[in-house]
């Protein structure tokens, strides 16, 4: 039996992580602790030699690290019990949803914690990303990102008892979050490569676990609709090169139609309620309905967008609207109601800004404003692939 290779355990360890983390927390109550023990093992797996399951090795040994963090607290608070907090905190609830990952991001979108800190917490703990990749994604310094987590994980181990069954409001935020894990999954926010499919299954199989934990939420059958609609697409987003292509120019026989299916009976199941990801699902049905490009039915679109910003005000609807008016009823019309969108915007907006006006433009006929408008959108684009697109885009309209 060979030696594990850091690669190896690295791999075997992001998939096994919401499980061995879940399982700590539900067990000891503390998810700073968890996560404590699960690093340290995973550490020690590197150097314990040939193993031949290198996770329930990792399991075991976590467990036991816990075992005896706790007990050396409990000596702490008897040498010193009026300087020591509490040293064995109540176990938490069991698991509420049948699905670990889903469990973690249940609680990492609890509403004790602060707005800004549930993402972070959501992709360190459900997708096992590292705390310098969150850094860089969202333009903070390493020692700051890691200070908010931990702040995060000790807020919420003083709450107490964490896996409580979610009400709406918090089911909300958990299907947000979702969306978010599969959206950078579906287009990575920096790097050489255009999307991470084991993120995106990863969404999808949380989005599925949601609709079975509440089966009778129809925004839980929206968005896995609205994730099924998109994943169908997936692979149309490129031509025979690898040169990525727009909607428009994509090839529809390669779209997915065992996926296209489930999701507009699902999208049609959900769309009556008029919640946010039933209308971005019903959206996202009209685009994969359409026979072509030309066939789309482009009120209809626009219709459903009207709704959504109604039940939803977010400024990506709301370019996402301005780009189907200017399909609908011609660029000038898209440009004004692009116009009219509030700004100010930052990162992936204000790139999304860019390329839907540079579009547009282009549409209109106004070459050298569209030159201009690709070219903002290249200084901001930091996904390798999408600045080659648009460098491809620039070099035809140099031409």
């Amino acid at each position: 039996m060979s030696r594990p290779t850091a690669d190896d355990l690295a791999a075997a360890y992001r998939r096994a992580w919401p499980s061995l983390i879940g399982q700590l927390v539900r067990d000891y109550g503390s998810l700073e602790l968890a996560e404590d023990c699960v690093q340290e093992a995973a550490a020690r797996a590197l150097d314990a030699g040939p193993l031949r399951d290198p996770i329930a090795w990792v399991a075991t040994v976590a467990r036991r690290l816990a075992v005896d963090e706790l007990r050396k607290e409990q000596v702490r608070r008897r040498k010193a019990p009026l300087l020591a907090e509490p040293a064995v905190m109540a176990p938490t609830a069991p698991a509420t949803t049948g699905d670990d990952r889903l469990d973690l991001l249940v609680l990492a979108c609890h509403p004790v914690l602060p707005a800004g800190s549930r993402m972070p917490l959501a992709l360190r703990f459900v997708l096992g990303v590292p705390t310098e990749a969150l850094a860089d994604a969202f333009g903070v310094e390493h020692q700051a990102m890691s200070a908010r987590l931990t702040r995060a994980k000790r807020r919420l181990d003083a709450h107490g008892r964490r896996f409580d069954p979610p009400g709406p409001g918090h089911r909300g935020e958990v299907y947000g979050e979702i969306c978010v894990l599969y959206t950078l999954g579906h287009t990575a926010l920096a790097g050489p490569l255009l999307g991470r499919e084991a993120d995106r299954s990863t969404a999808v199989e949380l989005a599925r676990a949601a609709a079975r934990a509440w089966p009778a939420d129809p925004e839980a059958k929206g968005l896995v609709a609205l994730l099924l609609l998109t994943e169908a697409r997936t692979p149309g987003r490129r031509d025979t090169t690898g040169r990525p292509v727009t909607l428009r120019e994509a090839d529809r026989a390669s779209w997915d139609a065992r996926l296209v299916s489930e999701g507009l009976g699902l999208a049609a199941e959900a769309l009556p309620s008029m919640g946010r990801f039933a209308l971005q699902a019903g959206i996202a049905g009209l685009h994969s309905a359409a026979p072509t490009w030309e066939e789309t039915d482009w009120p209809a679109v626009v219709a459903l967008y009207d709704r959504l910003l109604e039940r939803w005000p977010s400024p990506g609807a709301a370019v996402a609207r301005a780009v189907a008016i200017g399909y609908g009823e011609g660029p000038e019309a898209g440009l004004a109601a692009l116009e009219r969108v509030p700004g100010p915007f930052g990162g992936a907006l204000a790139r999304q800004v860019a390329a839907a006006r540079a579009d547009l433009l282009r549409l209109a006929g106004r070459t050298l404003e569209a030159r201009a408008a690709y070219g903002e959108a290249l200084t901001l684009e930091r996904n390798q692939v999408l600045r080659d697109f648009l460098t491809g885009q620039l070099a035809e309209l140099a031409g």
